[in-house]
């Protein structure tokens, strides 16, 4: 069942003459119209007459009646996103929402809202009040006995905005989604979790996350946002953080170092996949680099971004880029010829193992790091990472004919080093070859 872009109100007064509908659907997108759609666009249906049963649906609605909640503004706001008013809520947010109360046997959900928009300035934190009492009402109500429990089924989470620097939805939004009891996948994009302005906290202390899989691009994180998020997925697997700079220049420079050592910290024992690598041309630097991982122990499958070994260790203390923090006493200045080797840096346990490299040249990365990274790899392979059964280095270039730097010199260390290594045209335009690369 696919309601496009949330607007399609005929669905609201199908289900208030019929509530039965809703139950028949496992597969809903609110995101574009692919599948079944109401045969009733609105035009066979006296608007009025629409109208009115959607008031006396919404004032139906347990959800709408839990504590705090004001069901005339969600009837005020629900209409304007019908088109009653002058554009109020230009992305239906609250619409959206209320759809999603309807679905008691839904196993997979795609959503694409980014944020209340179009709501005026003095009713934002009414408006925000009002949609997090609604998707606690969800998610509470799915952990009870009720029979027709909305989401309850839950199983892939998939969340999409546009791809860009100036769209992104802080993390915390999704939150009361995420504690959905049978939900295992989350796939999504564009999401934020910074300390401060855009910071993520669990506030539901007794309850944790079944989620077994996260797979997440273009969004934009700190240490402490994915260490929050971490800390409370106790079945966690697999990982794939796909990281971008957002708007006014919002973890521009990245401590890739620190990131990954949250993620080690909270799921280091667990994780089987892992993939962290930058979004091409979204960010300015790092601050530090990643050293050691050698905390995960079961990880089987793991691919890293040049980027994130490019750049003084977490011990040293010292931050590159825009901070330019010196190092503690003791650690000389990082340069790249302080790249320590990747046989000393990967965990012994690893199978399969994919460098991305796409930033030699537009973030002005010495061509000597590859070759330092990969420098004795053959040698030490069966010593230190003898389960390594693949390891891959992957050139992106935006045309065939961009320069990588020293590229032919580092193609024959790798041979040599017995490495796989081939250039992926990451063209915009085209459909995005792996999750880390978006159209």
């Amino acid at each position: 069942m696919s309601i496009q872009g949330c607007s399609d109100a005929s669905w609201l007064a199908d289900f208030a003459e019929e509530p039965r509908v809703s139950y028949y659907a496992n597969t809903v997108n609110l995101l574009e119209q692919n599948s079944i759609r109401s045969e009733d666009n609105g035009t066979a249906r006296d608007l009025e007459h629409v109208k009115r049963r959607v008031k006396t649906l919404i004032k139906q609605s347990p959800y709408l009646a839990f504590e705090g909640v004001d069901s005339d503004f969600w009837t005020d706001m629900i209409l304007s996103d019908l088109g009653d008013a002058d554009n109020y809520s230009e992305h239906n947010l609250f619409l959206g929402i209320f759809y999603l109360t309807f679905f008691p046997n839904v196993t997979n959900l795609t959503l694409p809202w980014s944020s209340p928009g179009g709501v005026p300035y003095h009713d934002n934190k009414r408006a925000i009040d009002q949609y997090e009492l609604v998707l606690d009402a969800i998610a509470q109500e799915s952990r009870s006995e009720n029979n027709r429990r909305a989401l309850s089924k839950l199983k892939r989470l998939t969340y999409l905005l546009a791809p860009n620097y100036d769209t992104h939805q802080r993390l915390q939004f999704l939150l009361p989604l995420l504690t959905l009891p049978k939900l295992e996948e989350l796939y999504a994009n564009s999401l934020t979790a910074i300390d401060f302005h855009q910071e993520f906290k669990w506030i539901y202390y007794d309850i944790h996350s079944n989620l077994q899989t996260i797979e997440l691009v273009h969004c934009c994180m700190d240490a402490v946002g994915i260490s929050e998020l971490l800390a409370h997925t106790p079945k966690l697997t697999t990982l794939k953080y796909g990281h971008a700079s957002k708007h006014h220049g919002m973890e521009a420079y990245w401590d890739a170092g620190e990131f990954v050592a949250a993620i080690e910290k909270q799921v280091g024992s667990q994780l089987r996949h892992l993939a962290v690598t930058v979004e091409i041309d979204a960010i300015n630097g790092i601050n530090a680099g990643v050293t050691s991982m050698h905390g995960f122990t079961k990880l089987e499958t793991l691919e890293l971004d040049l980027l994130l070994l490019y750049g003084p260790g977490v011990d040293s203390g010292e931050k590159a880029g825009i901070l330019n923090t010196p190092p503690n006493p003791g650690y000389a200045k990082w340069t790249v010829d302080a790249t320590p080797p990747l046989w000393k840096i990967l965990p012994a346990c690893v199978r399969e193992f994919k460098l991305f490299a796409h930033s030699l040249q537009s973030m002005g990365i010495d061509g000597k790091a590859m070759i330092l990274l990969y420098d004795g790899f053959r040698s030490a392979r069966p010593s230190c990472l003898p389960n390594l059964d693949h390891c891959a280095v992957r050139f992106a270039v935006r045309s065939g004919g961009q320069y990588i730097p020293r590229y032919e010199e580092i193609c024959k260390h790798l041979e040599a080093e017995s490495v796989e290594h081939h250039v992926l045209l990451a063209n915009r335009r085209l459909q995005r070859d792996g999750w880390e690369i978006l159209p």
